[in-house]
């Protein structure tokens, strides 16, 4: 999926030069560059043979996720309510744990879109609460003391 990692790299290089933008230390061009190239992106993997890219998907994709920045960058200044807050903190831990816990739950209950209404809203609020536990405990047990340790090696280092 080398148009999928070129998108992500893509991604990251737009957040760099809209901050540098912001900050006034960089132009638009390299904001709109990195834009049409995350843009572009499943056009290169159908050319590719990845024909299960869906252009019309991603480019509605980002859009809300656009959307999503736009209303985040326009809210910056504002209190963060407590649970977004500590969803924030928990977040690269949710991130790890999300795709395991997600292969472990289809091999425990198989295919759920043919189940009933409520027994799928069931089961996704029980998933909900066990991936928000599973990151929090991840992230209090091997992340905090990380970052605790690698604040101490860089004091150390200094």
């Amino acid at each position: 999926m080398t148009w999928f990692g070129v998108a992500v790299v893509a991604v990251m290089f737009a957040g760099t030069a809209l901050r540098r933008w912001e900050d006034r230390e960089g132009g638009l061009l390299p904001v709109a560059v990195t834009a049409v190239l995350v843009a572009i992106a499943p056009l290169w993997a159908r050319q590719n043979g990845w024909w299960w890219a869906q252009p019309d998907v991603w480019l509605t994709t980002l859009g809300l996720t656009a959307l999503t920045f736009a209303v985040g960058m326009a809210l910056r200044h504002r209190r963060v309510p407590r649970f977004l807050a500590w969803l924030g903190l928990i977040s690269y831990s949710l991130y790890l744990v999300h795709h395991p816990m997600l292969k472990y739950l289809v091999a425990l209950t198989g295919d759920l879109r043919r189940a009933s209404l409520p027994l799928q809203l069931a089961v996704a609020a029980a998933f909900t609460a066990a991936i928000l536990a599973a990151s929090w405990l991840t992230y209090r047990s091997i992340e905090q003391p990380a970052q605790r340790a690698g604040a101490r090696l860089r004091a150390a280092l200094q």
